[in-house]
């Protein structure tokens, strides 16, 4: 102030210093110290504090932190506003501070020898509450650095970690509740229209199909196929159900092997079994052979053979008003070929 030609009034504001580091405190040689250009007060400060440092000076305070960081000098020195107000930013986390010893005041300066408006700046600095500097000093801390998204997350990254932690689990339990439904619904329609033992469509698929199907009749070669297992009773009271059940799905693995690649196969009942082929009538009798040799080649752990009734019937060899009207005849034609193989057998179907 001497120097200067000044008077100074009483300080307005008293503020601690801190020292600014990066690492730990016990390590530090403070060989080198960071100053912002233009700063005469904490130029001063650190020549009185530390007499033997260097002072290396940057344009702006965020560039003295960043040279922190990097190790390009041992630290700096703020006062507590800047402190508080740059080192809140998140990108500084790894910065340590520690209380200078010494405070640093503020005040206003008059020009030497005028000595009523010293007078008046220090009757009103007097006047003023005694917590003034600070508060009125903290409304602009915000301002010093801008703060990104980026920035946000990083600071609260725990309440950020915890809050996207809630929102994947929600959405990853809604979609695995979904998935669930879903699994359950295709689950409840397979089984809904599949026989349980033999993987074949069941009776209510046949029924659907007989009531959908009904306008292939005048535009599709149509073959309605019917099977019907012989002897199962014979071989369930002998060799049991169990022997019985290999019986069945010896059959419809026969079935799903020759037949599959046309049309679906039902198994309609205990011993019964339907298909609806979709192929030219020319090729049925290449089917029904390989058909018949697959059932003549299957052989069991309990049953050593099997035999098979078919009967069929399509719809460019008569003329049908539904696809009943086709059952019908098919059911006919299958219970000539059973009475026949009772016949060959020698087996009084009324006893069996």
């Amino acid at each position: 102030a001497e120097q200067n030609n000044i008077f100074l009034t009483t300080e307005v504001i008293s503020t601690p210093m801190y020292l600014i580091y990066k690492g730990e405190y016990s390590h530090l040689q403070l060989r080198r110290l960071a100053a912002k250009k233009g700063n005469s007060i904490a130029d001063i400060y650190i020549r009185g504090h530390f007499p033997d440092s260097e002072i290396l000076y940057y344009d702006t305070i965020d560039s003295m932190l960043e040279a922190v960081k990097n190790g390009d000098v041992d630290g700096c020195i703020l006062n507590q506003f800047r402190k508080d107000g740059y080192l809140i930013h998140p990108s500084y986390n790894m910065l340590q501070t520690a209380t200078m010893k010494d405070y640093s005041s503020r005040c206003f300066a008059v020009k030497r020898g005028n000595n009523e408006l010293l007078s008046i700046l220090n009757r009103g600095i007097t006047n003023l509450p005694s917590d003034f500097g600070f508060t009125s000093t903290y409304t602009y801390t915000s301002q010093m650095t801008s703060m990104t998204l980026k920035d946000f997350i990083l600071q609260h990254f725990i309440l950020f970690t915890i809050i996207v932690g809630i929102i994947v689990a929600t959405v990853s339990g809604l979609l695995a509740y979904i998935y669930i439904i879903h699994k359950n619904r295709a689950q409840m329609e397979y089984i809904a229209h599949h026989d349980g033992l033999t993987g074949l469509f069941n009776r209510r698929s046949f029924n659907d199909d007989i009531e959908s199907l009904k306008p292939e009749l005048a535009r599709e070669n149509v073959i309605i196929v019917t099977m019907d297992l012989n002897s199962l009773k014979k071989t369930n009271d002998e060799l049991g159900h169990e022997a019985g059940d290999e019986l069945i799905t010896g059959a419809a693995d026969c079935m799903k092997k020759i037949l599959t690649p046309y049309g679906n196969v039902y198994r309609v009942g205990g011993d019964e079994f339907m298909a609806i082929l979709y192929h030219d009538i020319d090729d049925w009798p290449d089917i029904l052979q390989r058909l018949k040799e697959s059932f003549n080649g299957w052989s069991g752990k309990l049953v050593k053979n099997l035999t098979v009734a078919i009967g069929y019937a399509n719809n460019h060899e008569g003329s049908y008003n539904s696809l009943n009207d086709m059952v019908s005849v098919a059911d006919q034609e299958m219970y000539k070929d059973k009475a026949a193989f009772y016949y060959r057998a020698g087996i009084d179907r009324r006893r069996r």
